[in-house]
């Protein structure tokens, strides 16, 4: 189990990263029925580890200030953990959590954040994923808390999509070498100042400064031409102007997180360069997280879980 076990975090991950989002997944319609139909809720559980750490902190400060489609309310790691246990959730709830686990007296997130209804339960669990850039933190171990703020628009965003079947079937949709754009012409994009901000960008294992910055460059080449982007536009940034971006509703800028490029305004995915999942990988999905949760019970290492 020790020995395979990083290996199962990764494919967990990895797997839960694909199950999400309507523009990317493109769900079909009786998908979005039945939830739209179960998760009659006005009201937003969002589970937390404790708020006065610094992640957590990012996420409650963002759900009060960006979550329009109800009410919301806040309960603990534990709390969640018991309902899961008595079987107290129901299908019209709506829960947004991440799984979390611990090492070395060091809590740590096992997943992306995940707005879900029909919590736990693996084959009906039906909602969005949001992946926060370089695990959420700047270089000096700061919350990139400007991509908390996107992230509770961008899935204040697609619960308001799943209300409105007239405006999903008018979603312009063009692919151009891997990528996906939500626009009919994909040239528009380079009327937008793009944000970079450089934790998000991969620059792969290297500690000379100079490869660091070589390599990061070639990346922004990399990502200027693949989404058709006009370079005099592309700014790298503090992880502050992402606050200010999304706090402004700021139209005229889009972020890149590392995939996609989100509209701040309205946390709407611009262009990304996500591809739906095989058959095989969800099948993988089910499979690693029967595993991973239960070594994880059975080792003791998973946090309140």
């Amino acid at each position: 189990m020790k020995k395979s076990l990083p290996l199962l975090i990764c494919l967990q991950i990895l797997c839960t990263i694909c199950n999400g989002q309507i523009q990317k997944l493109k769900y079909k319609e009786r998908h979005l029925k039945r939830f739209t139909a179960e998760a009659k809720t006005d009201m937003l559980t969002v589970v937390i580890e404790n708020e006065k750490n610094p992640e957590d902190a990012a996420l409650v400060n963002a759900v009060k200030k960006y979550w329009k489609q109800g009410k919301y309310q806040f309960i603990s790691q534990l709390e969640f953990t018991n309902r899961l246990r008595d079987k107290l959730i129901k299908k019209e709830d709506l829960y947004l959590y991440t799984l979390r686990g611990q090492y070395k007296n060091k809590s740590y997130r096992m997943s992306p954040y995940m707005l879900v209804n029909n919590a736990g339960k693996r084959k009906k669990e039906f909602g969005f994923s949001f992946a926060i850039a370089n695990g959420g933190y700047d270089l000096k171990g700061r919350v990139l808390d400007g991509y908390y703020d996107l992230m509770v628009k961008y899935f204040d965003h697609e619960i308001a999509l799943t209300k409105d079947p007239e405006s999903r079937k008018n979603l312009k949709k063009k692919k151009d070498k891997g990528i996906t754009f939500f626009t009919d012409d994909p040239e528009k994009l380079k009327e937008k100042n793009i944000l970079f901000v450089k934790e998000v960008i991969n620059t792969g294992k290297t500690n000379s400064v100079k490869e660091k910055t070589e390599n990061y460059q070639k990346k922004e080449e990399e990502i200027i031409k693949r989404y058709h982007l006009d370079p005099k536009k592309v700014y790298t940034v503090f992880p502050e102007d992402i606050n200010m971006s999304v706090a402004k509703m700021d139209q005229n800028v889009l972020v890149f997180d590392g995939s996609d490029l989100i509209n701040p305004a309205d946390g709407s995915i611009v262009a990304t360069s996500y591809r739906p999942p095989r058959k095989g990988l969800l099948i993988a999905y089910y499979i690693a997280n029967a595993v991973i949760v239960g070594g994880l019970f059975t080792a003791g290492i998973l946090l309140d879980f």
